[in-house]
């Protein structure tokens, strides 16, 4: 079965307002722009931050317009642990363009406030 990513869409959006495409680019370039289009371009979150430890990347936003629904979405477990939300899912969609390699979504979590989402993504190796 196949299925458009709900992020799908904010992906592209990213890459027309960075004026690039992800599949040119690499983790380091999603890091130092990612933050910049989420806070001060797109005015989509307050605070933005990525950071990668060997093939586990950790994403952090805070107060981010797309909190409550990331919020209800987490309530349908078996979609928010596969595929995500729309801002997570975009995220996920960037990453594999940027490291041409699949990404899983390992798990995301919202502060109780809800003001903070984290998501943990995973790069798949290949095993050829």
């Amino acid at each position: 079965m196949c299925i458009t990513p709900p992020g799908l869409g904010l992906t592209n959006l990213f890459e027309k307002e960075l004026k690039t495409s992800f599949l040119t680019t690499d983790i380091t370039y999603l890091q130092n722009n990612l933050p910049k289009l989420f806070i001060e371009d797109l005015e989509i979150a307050e605070n933005f931050e990525m950071d990668k430890e060997n093939s586990i990347i950790h994403v952090k936003i805070t107060e981010t317009i797309y909190k409550n629904i990331c919020k209800e979405i987490r309530k349908l477990s078996k979609i928010s642990n596969s595929i995500g939300c729309p801002l997570c899912s975009s995220i996920a969609i960037a990453l594999t363009r940027a490291t041409g390699k699949p990404i899983t979504i390992e798990k995301t979590e919202i502060s109780e406030d809800g003001k903070t989402i984290e998501a943990h993504y995973k790069i798949i190796k290949e095993t050829r």
